[in-house]
């Protein structure tokens, strides 16, 4: 349902209103936290979660004025971390992680030069494959800021934090005790 609204969104925009559409590549790191944490006190202090060491995704966006609508696409090969306060052991290329993400924003501020501040949001939804497992689908929702630098006539530099929550992908059965 998102994503369909979002493709009624960026196709009922005014042909004749001033906008921008955007494509573009994304390189990322993403870091999970939450997932399971040992508060017994009888081990090292540690958390079991997913570890996705670099995330690829491509992004489509149409600007009008001081609102922009998107859609972010990204996918990941993931692994299973046991992070502790020393070091972090890893389970390599145990899950593949994908998300979908339409999103909607405006513009904070604008500089003399072009450089750009806005703040995005929007519901995400993920999917996880675990070897051996079904598909997991995971749904929650997302907020970020965007700092964008133009470097040249239609190419622009972008950096982007963002901070989400879903639900866990693992099952409580499947956590250490």
């Amino acid at each position: 349902t998102p994503v369909a609204l979002l493709g009624l969104l960026l196709v009922a925009a005014p042909a004749g209103a001033a906008g921008q559409w955007g494509l573009g590549l994304e390189v990322g790191l993403a870091r999970f936290a939450g997932t399971s944490r040992d508060t017994s006190g009888t081990t090292v202090n540690g958390s079991f979660r997913p570890y996705v060491p670099w995330l690829f995704g491509l992004g489509i966006e149409r600007r009008v004025q001081r609102v922009t609508v998107g859609l972010r696409l990204s996918f990941a090969n993931a692994a299973v971390a046991l992070a502790t306060d020393g070091p972090t052991l890893v389970e390599p290329a145990a899950m593949l992680h994908g998300k979908i993400a339409p999103e909607v924003g405006g513009t904070l501020a604008r500089s003399s030069t072009g450089a750009t501040l806005a703040v995005r949001a929007g519901p995400i939804v993920e999917f996880w494959t675990l070897d051996g497992e079904d598909a997991r689908w995971r749904t929650g929702g997302q907020v970020g800021l965007v700092l964008e630098c133009p470097l040249v006539r239609r190419v622009a530099a972008r950096v982007t934090v963002r901070t989400g929550v879903t639900p866990s992908v693992f099952t409580a059965e499947e956590l250490p005790p």
